[in-house]
């Protein structure tokens, strides 16, 4: 064993410090241990770390729980206090998006950037077979994240502070951008549908307003095609006003059929 020096000491191949932290409830100061690092540098700027916080009268034990513990611990813990559907949502979402990604870390070392990758990834290969997952589905996990967090630190007294509330979630579409039709694929597209009830659309023949209600959209490789501008007409009307006066108007969407 080695020498303790200004907090910080060498106990067999790790390093550990320790603090002085007083009980707010008796006053009287004790002694903390926390050790297991790997050199005396990371031990020192956790004992500095640990100082400031014991000051601030936030400082918290070394845990060495991990997220996957903390979170079923939590979610036991709540079975009473949350419907049961809600509390299976809440476990699947927990086992099949969380545990597989940050689930084997400690909870006190998880950060903000560490949930942000964790979005970041849900979001583009998240889901079943490497798909994308749903934005609303990484919301839900954000949310639930954040609740149990929140209670790491206001109840449990596991974390200083809830990494969810600075983490940031992507935006945008992360797919990226969608690319555009070759002159080839265009004419793929116009063979697929030229013997659709949307052909003559396509030719520019244009059509009655009945021939493009509840018609289908052509099919290109298995893939449902829309045709861009067809569900977004500018339609002109002319009727007459309040005051009996005929008036140009312009409308955008489907057009109604008579009688409705």
């Amino acid at each position: 064993m080695g020498t303790l020096r200004d907090g910080v000491m060498r106990r067999g191949s790790t390093w550990s410090f320790v603090i002085r932290v007083t009980d707010e409830r008796t006053g009287v100061s004790k002694p903390k241990w926390a050790g297991g690092f790997a050199t005396e540098a990371a031990a020192k700027e956790a004992r500095d770390s640990a100082r400031v916080a014991a000051r601030q009268g936030v400082y918290v034990d070394r845990s060495r729980i991990t997220v996957t513990q903390y979170l079923g611990n939590w979610l036991d813990a709540h079975a009473m206090e949350i419907k049961p559907a809600t509390l299976s949502t809440y476990r699947y979402l927990v086992t099949h998006y969380v545990n597989p990604h940050i689930g084997r870390m400690r909870l006190q070392a998880v950060r903000p950037t560490t949930l942000s990758g964790l979005y970041r990834d849900l979001l583009v290969h998240g889901g079943k077979e490497g798909r994308p997952l749903s934005r609303a589905t990484v919301d839900y996990v954000h949310a639930i994240l954040r609740k149990a967090f929140n209670d790491a630190v206001r109840s449990e007294q596991l974390l200083v502070t809830n990494p969810a509330e600075r983490a940031k979630r992507p935006r945008g579409d992360p797919r990226g951008l969608r690319e555009i039709w070759t002159a080839e694929q265009l004419r793929t597209f116009l063979n697929a549908a030229s013997h659709h009830r949307l052909s003559a659309l396509l030719s520019g023949r244009g059509l009655h307003r009945g021939q493009t209600r509840r018609s289908e959209q052509p099919a290109v490789g298995g893939h449902r095609l829309g045709c861009p501008g067809a569900s977004h007409q500018r339609l002109s009307r002319h009727h007459r006003g309040p005051a009996g006066r005929g008036h140009h108007e312009e409308r955008t969407g489907t057009p109604r059929e008579p009688g409705r």
